[in-house]
């Protein structure tokens, strides 16, 4: 299987600064071929605990006045000019048919893992859908909501009911919580034990950001190779990663500084780069050394 890895800033702000990460991240990607399959995290959306900057979608200029229809077209004008494979959790429901067209990855958040509409949201479509385990770190939630979206349910449109038809294609994403990381062998290995019992086969997505840094780019660095290193041993449990990345290293949150993350801390695309070309080269060996131990057992 090929290893996965979603990368990207924590929030789109901008469709300068968009895009020109995205043309660095298509250069990476004819560098890493097809050992490694890259994906942006284009998150237009923000699912806050608390009264705060809901997202580009909501506000294309972070301190303007919020104007969902001006938010989705601006939106639609940005994601129809990347030629990178999407990303985005899915907060509201109302705004996800707009972009789905331009989508390639769904999520449903840690905030929203356990809401009923979110689940049955991620049934509605057939992109792979990623389910994060909740705030508290509650992986069983995670894998209850691939299960719900992997089933067909009664919905009501503007026109009559509708049925979804079921998304056999969610996933767990493990992202930590409040009690500390579960990128680990143990939290994993339970993951994939609760996907078994429920009949969901898909591998797991790590997260390396968010509880399981937590909120210390470098932490996504240790997250990275422990799923890296689990992948290689086992690619039916461990699909891959996702990293929060943008062009400069850090956060500022009280106003915007242009290349740098306006909510999470990121590590900056330099450094991202340098994982996932060392990542291509283990994975690469470790493809070489498994051809021979087979060459080899074949012909003694």
């Amino acid at each position: 299987n090929t290893f996965i890895a979603i990368v990207g800033p924590c929030s789109i702000y901008c469709e300068e600064e968009t895009l020109l990460y995205e043309n660095k991240l298509q250069a990476l990607q004819e560098e890493l071929g097809d050992t490694i399959f890259l994906v942006m995290r284009a998150f237009v959306e923000k699912s806050r605990t608390t009264h705060d900057w809901r997202g580009f979608v909501y506000q294309p200029p972070p301190l303007a006045r919020e104007d969902i229809e001006e938010g989705i077209a601006r939106t639609q004008r940005l994601f129809s000019a990347c030629k990178m494979p999407l990303a985005m959790e899915c907060i509201d429901p109302a705004i996800f048919p707009h972009l789905k067209p331009y989508l390639s990855w769904g999520f449903i958040g840690a905030r929203t893992s356990t809401s009923t509409t979110h689940r049955i949201l991620a049934s509605s479509t057939q992109l792979p859908f990623g389910c994060k385990n909740s705030l508290d770190g509650d992986i069983a939630s995670a894998v209850e909501a691939c299960e719900v979206a992997r089933h067909s349910h009664c919905i009501l449109k503007e026109e009559g009911q509708r049925y979804t038809k079921g998304n056999p294609n969610t996933h767990v994403v493990l992202r930590g919580g409040k009690n500390g990381t579960n990128f680990d062998p143990k939290n994993t290995t339970l993951a994939k034990k609760l996907c078994l019992e429920k009949n969901i086969p898909s591998p797991i997505l790590i997260d390396c950001s968010h509880g399981n840094c937590p909120n210390k780019p470098d932490n996504q660095i240790d997250a990275f190779h422990s799923a890296l290193a689990q992948y290689l041993k086992d690619p039916t449990k461990i699909m891959g990663v996702m990293l929060e990345s943008n062009l400069k290293r850090g956060a500022v949150k009280e106003k915007k500084v242009p290349h740098v993350s306006f909510t999470d801390p990121c590590l900056d695309f330099e450094e991202t780069a340098t994982m996932l070309r060392d990542a291509k080269r283990i994975i690469m060996s470790h493809k070489e050394e498994l051809a021979l131990s087979t060459y080899d057992g074949y012909t003694h």
